[in-house]
């Protein structure tokens, strides 16, 4: 039993060997498996494709990449194809939600900012490996305005340079190559013409926020391409709302006929995308291409309305004629050429003040229109899984709308310590980088707290030191009524007009410093100078002084005279008196000065 395991269990490894090497070989080796590339193959050339709306995968321009790979449209090789074998090129869909709010979860405006970036991250990866090689850009719809705005960027040299990832996980910096880049737009939303036809987002304006009429493309060149201006293929079926619609005001009648156009004319271009554009390529229409290289094309339709009554009419066995009757439509011309579009700016100025929808702000968001169809089909169709999925979508969006305060508030409160925050950072940065700490600055601050109470509770009193040993001694000053005083300020030089300290209102933990001004200097008066006191003091106040600065004494009968008692003159003669004792205690210097 145990060697019949064994060699079973032998044979069962030889058997995976064999399979294994067999399925690498044919890997590698076999025929017609060649042909797929590789993640890594470059081919020819590439094709990056942007689909339309509610068609982020492509899937709608199957013919696009059927003519670049070298394929028919019954999806078979063409031998006669310029892309087939070796020249077939690679196919690179660019992702982005491709909705349209409320038919979508997405906005517009947000669609198309994400499918901008996608596109220029595929054109550059792809020219980050393989230099050199050309690159197609295709769009239709919403996808052929992403795919114009992208274009207009790199033909006018705008936001050319793309960060994305190798593949080694690692940010590179890549700088698209104009030269070998050109496009195919199929039913541009954002095509240039005039009032009596042109892009959607040129006839019409934004009436929901996030839905943005942005108008003709800034640029170079007719249509805002700049240097790729001649190698960009437009197609627009005439009369395709997205493309050619009239200004509402001056034709109306057109404008409805061309919304109606939508259903009748938008769908048609999938099924000739396998041409080239720039070919009589709609076997039963008239196509007129216009510019340097033919890169505008127009295929000739009737009127919405009366391509419609045909079909129907066909369907149901009429083979007569069906006429025109829409073709010539009375049109209204306004005064001054005004057209609705005029109003686009204004419009876009409010658009940006308001949260673009279905975004509410702070977290808060409206519900699409498939949530409500997941619920209503859910109960009709009896599918339970289904309507809970749209019941708790639903219930999600309300729950956000409820704490919308909440979060409004909780955002602005931490914005503000933010920006108080970032304030005091500042000011720490400063006061440290001036060789201040936190600790001296508050010492300092209170200082000249202390020191502006002193000069409030004493105004008549100054803290003067001077650092001038030859500074000009004050002298006597004359009133008009022939009295003489010595101004506040005229003391020795030599020492402070005050000794004692100034009464501090509370005890510091470490003195303050003390302010050093340039001494007060009175200039001499010109008058005669009265009798002055010639007794000698130990102050060191000058022998030609005036005499309410002696020491205490008595004034002179001259003083007495020309002063006439005055209170004032007596009350500085003390103060100053005092302070030339103190002075003379300390400072013997003074004395010495004095009596030179």
């Amino acid at each position: 039993m145990s060697a019949r395991f064994g060699v079973s269990r032998r044979l069962t490894v030889i058997l995976i060997a064999i399979s294994t090497s067999i399925a690498v070989a044919a890997a590698f080796c076999l025929p017609g498996v060649g042909g797929v590339a590789r993640a890594d193959d470059c081919g020819a050339g590439a094709v990056v494709i942007v689909g339309g709306t509610w068609d982020h995968e492509g899937a709608v321009m199957v013919g696009v990449k059927q003519r670049y790979t070298g394929l028919g449209p019954d999806n078979q090789p063409n031998p006669g194809s310029d892309y087939a074998g070796d020249n077939a090129y690679k196919i690179i869909y660019a992702d982005y939600p491709a909705t349209v709010w409320p038919a979508g979860a997405t906005g517009y405006d947000e669609s198309t900012r994400q499918g901008i970036a996608s596109t220029k991250s595929a054109i550059a990866g792809y020219q980050q490996t393989c230099n050199g090689k050309p690159v197609v850009v295709a769009g239709y719809s919403q996808g052929a305005r992403i795919a114009g705005d992208v274009l207009s960027d790199i033909g006018n040299g705008r936001d050319s340079e793309v960060t994305i990832t190798d593949k080694d996980g690692n940010p590179v910096v890549v700088s698209i190559n104009s030269g070998t880049v050109s496009g195919e737009l199929y039913a541009d939303p954002r095509q240039g013409g005039d009032k009596t036809g042109r892009g959607i987002e040129l006839s019409l304006i934004g009436v929901i926020p996030g839905l943005t009429m942005s108008g003709a493309r800034e640029g170079l060149g007719d249509r805002g391409f700049g240097t790729l201006e001649d190698t960009i293929v437009s197609v627009c079926i005439d009369g395709d709302p997205i493309c050619d619609l009239p200004d509402p005001i001056y034709d109306p009648i057109g404008a409805i006929d061309g919304l109606a156009g939508y259903w009748v004319k938008h769908g048609r271009y999938p099924y000739y995308m396998f041409e080239d554009p720039r070919q009589d390529w709609w076997s039963d229409r008239d196509v007129e291409c216009e510019g340097t290289n033919d890169t505008s094309c127009t295929v000739e339709f009737d009127s919405s309305i009366v391509e419609y009554l045909r079909e129907q009419a066909a369907n149901l066995g009429y083979t007569g004629e069906i006429g025109d009757f829409l073709a010539n439509r009375p049109k209204i011309g306004l005064p001054l050429g005004i057209t609705l579009a005029n109003l686009q700016p204004a419009i876009r100025v409010v658009q940006d003040l308001l949260p673009p929808l279905p975004q509410l702000g702070y977290g808060a968001y409206l519900p699409d229109i498939y949530v409500f169809e997941d619920i209503l089909q859910g109960i009709v169709n009896r599918a339970p899984d289904r309507f809970t999925a749209g019941a708790a979508a639903l219930a999600a969006s309300v729950r956000s709308i409820i704490r919308w305060p909440v979060s409004f508030t909780s955002y602005w409160a931490d914005q503000l310590v933010t920006v108080v925050g970032a304030q005091t950072a500042v000011q720490t940065t400063t006061s440290r980088s001036a060789g201040e700490t936190p600790a001296s600055v508050a010492v300092e601050q209170h200082v000249q707290t202390l020191q502006t109470l002193a000069a409030v509770e004493h105004p008549s009193a100054s803290v003067v030191e001077t650092s001038t040993p030859d500074a000009q001694t004050p002298t006597t000053q004359i009133h008009d009524d022939g009295s003489a005083s010595a101004p506040p300020s005229a003391v020795d030089p030599v020492a402070p007009a005050r000794s004692e300290p100034e009464p501090q209102p509370e005890p510091q933990p470490e003195p303050a410093p003390v302010v050093e001004t340039p001494p007060v200097v009175a200039a001499e008066p010109e008058p005669e100078t009265p009798p002055a006191d010639t007794r000698s003091t130990s102050g060191g106040v000058e022998p030609g002084a005036a005499s309410d600065q002696s020491t205490g004494d008595e004034a002179s009968p001259a003083e007495s005279e020309s002063t006439g008692g005055s209170d004032t003159g007596g009350e500085s003669s003390d103060s100053t008196s005092g302070s030339s004792k103190k002075s003379s205690e300390s400072s013997s210097e003074g004395s010495d000065s004095g009596d030179e």
